[in-house]
């Protein structure tokens, strides 16, 4: 099924694969998984609202991965997505959040920051857009690196090949909320999803949090670290150890890309890497069965489950 089949309102009948109408604008789904629970089984955009109180008007679009070969299994949502071809603060600056404030994509050249709600036409690999996911429970979450070919169309070399990735899980559903900045806990961290074997290793690995975080001089929750003079606040986070909390901060942080401006062999500003060496990771990672710095520079999305 081509993922352009649908956009906006324009969804009916069997649109999207499924077995029902189940996921459009008038039918809109729960999440991923309550979509496959309904028979809907094909990749494509559906529309979701979180919970079976909500108003149907309050429903979201987003690219939903149900098919079960995807190397992550399935039932994610993709929910924010950073193409790696530019330093973030030069678009639209992607992240994983429920602030309308926040939620947008990059314009038609690729450049500048839209701020309204993506559609099915700009929520593609070569665009950072950001949706609102605020309402939308979940009980993992994945920031995951991808192939950058075709990257206009989606398929098998980008999203739906997963290059590396690191993963948390809960105990109980979580929503991001409406919060500019916020973080969560996992009750499990750094878990291995579909016995696939490419997660990024870091030997300061303790407790995973995920978070969307304000620099050293900020609230809390904050990183540790105030040396990203290129890249602006907040951006995505995850954080391997330390506390975003907490007067310390968040430190071993990985991000949508390093916060030095140069490309080197220990860092790249535009993709895929540790967020800044002032936050203790000092570039100490790699990825399971792949080697240090593996998929350096890549363009990387968060999936919610």
């Amino acid at each position: 099924m081509s993922p352009f089949l649908s956009l906006a309102s324009t969804f009916t009948g069997n649109t999207f694969g499924g077995s029902t109408d189940y996921g459009t604008l008038e039918n809109p789904g729960l999440t991923a998984l309550d979509l496959i629970s309904k028979g809907v089984t094909s990749n494509g955009y559906y529309y979701l609202k979180g919970t079976a109180g909500a108003a149907d008007n309050t429903a979201k679009l987003f690219y939903c991965i149900l098919d079960s070969s995807f190397d992550l299994g399935a039932g994610w949502a993709i929910i924010a997505n950073h193409d790696g071809d530019k330093e973030p603060h030069d678009a639209h600056q992607a992240r994983p959040t429920g602030n309308s404030g926040y939620v947008g994509y990059d314009n038609a050249s690729g450049n500048g920051d839209v701020s309204a709600e993506p559609t099915a036409a700009v929520m593609l690999p070569n665009r950072s857009f950001s949706q609102n996911a605020g309402a939308i429970p979940f009980t993992k979450m994945v920031h995951a690196a991808y192939g950058n070919t075709n990257m206009g169309t989606i398929g098998s070399s980008n999203w739906l090949t997963v290059e590396a990735y690191y993963a948390g899980s809960f105990s109980s559903a979580q929503t991001i909320g409406n919060n500019a900045t916020w973080y969560k806990t996992c009750n499990n961290s750094n878990i291995t999803i579909n016995s696939f074997n490419r997660k990024l290793v870091y030997s300061g690995a303790a407790t995973l949090h995920f978070g969307v975080m304000n620099d050293q001089n900020g609230s809390n929750p904050k990183v540790n670290g105030s040396n990203a003079q290129t890249q602006n606040y907040p951006v995505f986070v995850g954080a391997h150890t330390g506390d975003p909390g907490s007067g310390s901060g968040a430190t071993g942080t990985f991000s949508w890309c390093d916060s030095s401006s140069s490309v080197s062999s220990t860092n790249d500003p535009h993709g895929w890497d540790d967020f800044q060496d002032g936050s203790g990771m000092g570039d100490g990672w790699s990825v399971e069965g792949q080697g240090a710095g593996a998929f350096r520079g890549y363009p990387s999305y968060i999936l919610i489950q």
